[in-house]
């Protein structure tokens, strides 16, 4: 919990810079909202076996309070698919995990940017015992599965390709509230598009 405040305590001071600088910024500069917005998505998460598949995306509205500088909100989203026997029964799952998120990104030089994010995610995870999928017992068509809330802390650099209309990006992000005992934590790689950042 400590780590989430001064990751937040950090993104506040980068806003209330930005905003302050937003201030002095040249009056004949003036544009609308929606010229000042941009939009993206990252794509992750992918993989696919014989019985399961799964896929993730986030999708982002960033906001440039100056030419180099922007602020947004992200919706992360992860969907698997699994099939699977049990008792002689093909039991299939379908599962989407939600989240919200808001983060502040940087350009520094040649396309290159820093990227901070706090984001809150809702995830529903399959149960098992010793290594097998566990039914729900109030119904035997389903597995059984537990809900519960994760938060992540990202702060990282990433890399576009262009500064204006579409481009792809790649990014490397440092999880600092990341489960150390998870595979590859707390280091995430992210691909995907953005236009008009």
């Amino acid at each position: 919990m400590k780590k989430l405040n001064l990751v937040m305590f950090a993104v506040l001071v980068f806003l209330s810079i930005q905003v302050n600088a937003q201030t002095r910024y040249d009056d004949d500069k003036k544009s609308t909202i929606t010229e000042n917005l941009w939009f993206g998505t990252a794509f992750g998460g992918l993989g696919l076996t014989n019985n399961s598949f799964g896929f993730g995306t986030s999708p982002m509205v960033g906001y440039k309070l100056l030419e180099g500088s922007s602020v947004g909100i992200r919706i992360p989203i992860d969907y698997y698919y699994i099939k699977a026997t049990s008792n002689g029964q093909s039991i299939i799952h379908n599962d989407w995990d939600l989240g919200i998120g808001a983060f502040a990104r940087q350009k520094l030089f040649f396309n290159v940017f820093a990227h901070a994010e706090v984001n809150h995610l809702v995830i529903d995870d399959l149960v098992t015992a010793n290594g097998f999928l566990l039914l729900d017992p109030n119904d035997n068509t389903r597995f059984l599965t537990e809900r519960y809330n994760k938060q992540e802390a990202n702060v990282g650099l990433g890399y576009s390709s262009g500064n204006s209309g579409l481009a792809y990006e790649v990014s490397v992000m440092y999880d600092f509230l990341a489960d150390r005992t998870e595979p590859f934590a707390p280091i995430l790689l992210r691909a995907g598009l953005n236009y008009k950042f």
